[in-house]
């Protein structure tokens, strides 16, 4: 063999090795790029995660808030009929009895609103769903009531 021939043979050798590696090099940072990509959206992903579930956290905090006073209000309110019940003295039968008649609807409406308060577990849109705005606004009323009443019995 020549050694012209052998020295074109490993002239082209040494040119397809370097190239090749050449090649190489940059699929390596594309590669290590996407990487990099993949762990930041990773990262992101997990703190919008957090965000998410602390806002769960607190709106179901917020619900069992709502809930908690919202049976105080009605417990009190079967307080305060029971003493306007007890406090309510009259001679004439005709006016005890309706005074009772109107107790009676208002301890039925206090223990209608206690059910809708436990049959609120089903409402999965939050605080804001107009059923609890018709709630408080219900349970208003008749604590307006009972106050009315308090005045009028005594």
């Amino acid at each position: 063999m020549n050694v012209l021939s052998i020295m074109r043979k490993g002239l082209l050798s040494l040119a397809l090795i370097s190239g090749f590696s050449y090649c190489t090099e940059p699929a390596k940072e594309k590669n290590e790029k996407a990487a990099l990509e993949i762990q930041d959206n990773q990262i992101e992903a997990l703190k919008v995660n957090e965000e998410f579930s602390l806002a769960v956290i607190d709106s179901v905090f917020e619900f069992q808030e709502y809930i908690n006073a919202t049976k105080f209000r009605l417990s009190e309110n079967t307080k305060n009929l029971d003493d306007i019940k007890s406090e309510f003295k009259s001679d004439k039968s005709k006016i005890m009895l309706a005074f009772e008649g109107e107790v009676f609807k208002l301890n039925k409406k206090n223990l209608e609103l206690k059910s809708r308060v436990n049959d609120s577990l089903k409402y999965q849109n939050g605080l804001e769903d107009p059923y609890f705005t018709e709630l408080d606004k219900e349970i208003g009323i008749l604590e307006s009531s009972i106050t009315d009443l308090r005045k009028r019995s005594e």
